[in-house]
């Protein structure tokens, strides 16, 4: 039986003020659109789009109340226009308080396997991607700031854990912190990654539980993801 991994990261954003004195918080940051009959998110003001990658699952929540949701998985594949939304934005103040509350607006959440499977024979890779309030306008700076603030569960002994220039994305390259850990003699891989636009950050988390999802994520950056104009 495959054990449960998740590795526990919580990076500390702290967006600071000499940043938000020289930015517009006012303006406002496109948080995308997701078309659900294709599985397909674009975001034009970050200029890129991505297709999500079949067969993994989307994680949504269902809102009953300001107290109470649900966290839901459906399998990305077969079109469904119920998981279509437009486009939503949010402005740079909105966005300093959710990053300095140690949080970030995901524009998705994608799992290798679906969490609800009452089983425990299951993987944990998943991808986030979302934006958050740059610190330093400056996409190398940025990680740093967040690797030198890891919260790091004991549970874990450290394999690797280095800062490299050149993630592929679409056809581009962005730096990206991989962290590399074992518990109970299976590694697991962490990365991290940002691409400044200035005030703020694209923001790609990824975990992978062994090397072969972590090549499949790693491909999934490189040929499902594509510049728009």
């Amino acid at each position: 039986m495959k054990k449960y991994l998740l590795l526990l990261i919580i990076p500390v954003f702290v967006a600071c003020s000499k940043n938000r004195n020289n930015c517009d918080m006012d303006s406002t940051v496109s948080l995308g659109a997701l078309d659900g009959t294709t599985w397909t998110y674009e975001n034009k003001d970050l200029s890129f789009e991505f297709q999500f990658p079949h067969n993994w699952f989307y994680q949504y929540i269902s809102i009953e109340s300001k107290d109470d949701y649900t966290l839901n998985y459906v399998r990305i594949g077969e079109a469904d226009e119920s998981k279509s939304h437009g486009t939503s934005t949010t402005t740079l103040s909105e966005l300093w308080d959710v990053t300095k509350k140690n949080n970030s607006y995901f524009f998705c959440t994608l799992y290798k396997d679906s969490l609800d499977i009452p089983t425990t024979d299951k993987a944990t890779s998943f991808i986030h991607m979302g934006i958050i309030f740059s610190e330093t306008k400056d996409d190398k700076n940025d990680l740093e700031i967040i690797k030198q603030r890891r919260t790091i569960s004991s549970e874990y002994k450290i394999i690797e854990s280095n800062i490299k220039d050149s993630l592929s994305v679409g056809n581009w390259t962005q730096p990206y912190w991989e962290l590399i850990s074992e518990k109970d003699g299976q590694e697991s891989y962490s990365l991290m990654s940002v691409r400044n636009y200035g005030c703020y950050d694209l923001f790609i988390m990824a975990l992978a539980d062994n090397k072969e999802n972590k090549e499949e994520i790693l491909e999934i950056f490189k040929n499902n993801i594509k510049p728009i104009e």
